[in-house]
């Protein structure tokens, strides 16, 4: 360990909220109750309607906690950067999404202990997936090594392992340097900006951490708006494009970059692009073909690929029909039903 390294590095934990009083009290205190020494906890909100303000007014008298309101709506990416360009103080930044939380109250200790320990430069964390008010969820860890060297991650981003894709965790499950994100110009870009951070980092170091125990519930509703338009996942999409190109300006080779630019696409394709063409167009085989056609604008292989894979042509075909609508139903009976036995 570096002799010089703060041993307790001050830690911005920063919350941007819009109308999500009720699940933002729960990422709150699941901030506050971490046994870290040295962090503060920040709340961006913009401009809610909902009460927001009075909800948290509880917590005003912690000195760790500075609460932040907005007197317009700004949109999601400006109040990402609010939080990161002018209100944080610490040295690492560490984003809660206003209906995640934290499960685990050593989360901000493990996560400075791996820097300390092995001197990486981002820490990304496993994650439990909870729909609405679930006490138990899916586990959503990888599984991964406590610590993997970059060439690992830029050769396996967007394969899929024991069902789950291998990507970092975003919006909730970073720890970062905020002078890094700063000389990155994070959540500067276009939509989905968290994840275009977290390649952005994984691009920045040659050794990456992991908390492969669940840290964060990625909580499931129907208010989540991650899905918003087809527009806004295609300018999503091209986050790949540009990690393609500061990978080549950071001098790693184009093969590499363009295995990692194509599957993204991929993974963008059948996670968010399809389910808003299909809300937006319907799944009709007209509608298919002009969704493949669609796809060559960011990659000309990328139509046959899709093609060729079963789960999106399957997704094409049922999403938002009788037949999706009933499975899903019988798949929350389930999980609720596991929950009350639980």
């Amino acid at each position: 360990m570096d002799p010089n390294l703060n041993i307790s590095p001050k830690i911005s934990v920063l919350i941007p909220t819009y109308n999500r009083a009720n699940y933002l009290v729960e990422a709150i205190e699941s901030a506050l109750v971490q046994d870290y020494p040295n962090f503060e906890v920040l709340v961006s909100d913009n401009a809610s309607t909902d009460g927001t303000q009075e909800r948290v007014e509880k917590y005003f008298h912690d000195p760790r906690f500075r609460f932040f309101r907005s007197a317009r709506n700004l949109g999601s990416g400006p109040n990402y950067r609010k939080l990161l360009y002018e209100y944080a103080t610490g040295e690492w930044g560490h984003f809660l999404t206003d209906d995640d939380y934290f499960i685990d109250r050593q989360h901000l200790s493990k996560a400075v202990g791996l820097v300390q320990k092995h001197g990486v430069g981002v820490v990304f964390s496993g994650a439990e997936s909870r729909y609405r008010e679930e006490k138990i969820g899916r586990n959503l860890s990888l599984g991964l090594d406590e610590v993997l060297p970059r060439e690992w991650w830029l050769e396996n981003l967007g394969r899929t392992r024991g069902g789950l894709t291998i990507f970092p965790s975003c919006g909730s499950g970073t720890l970062f340097q905020i002078s890094r994100a700063k000389e990155l110009r994070a959540f500067e870009g276009a939509p989905y900006g968290d994840f275009e951070f977290a390649l952005q980092c994984i691009l920045s170091y040659p050794l990456i951490g992991y908390l492969k125990e669940p840290q964060y519930v990625e909580r499931r509703h129907e208010e989540q708006d991650g899905r918003t338009s087809y527009s806004n996942a295609f300018q999503g999409t091209l986050i790949f494009q540009r990690v393609y190109r500061l990978g080549r300006e950071m001098g790693f080779d184009h093969l590499t970059m363009d295995r990692v630019r194509f599957r993204g696409f991929q993974y963008f394709t059948h996670g968010w692009l399809l389910h808003n063409w299909i809300a937006e167009k319907g799944n009709s085989w007209a509608s298919f073909r002009g969704f493949l056609a669609d796809l060559k604008k960011f990659d000309r292989r990328l139509p046959w690929a899709a093609l060729r894979d079963p789960n999106t042509v399957a997704q094409f075909i049922f999403y938002d029909t009788f037949v999706h609508r009933f499975l899903k139903k019988l798949y929350l009976r389930y999980r609720a039903l596991a929950h009350r036995k639980a």
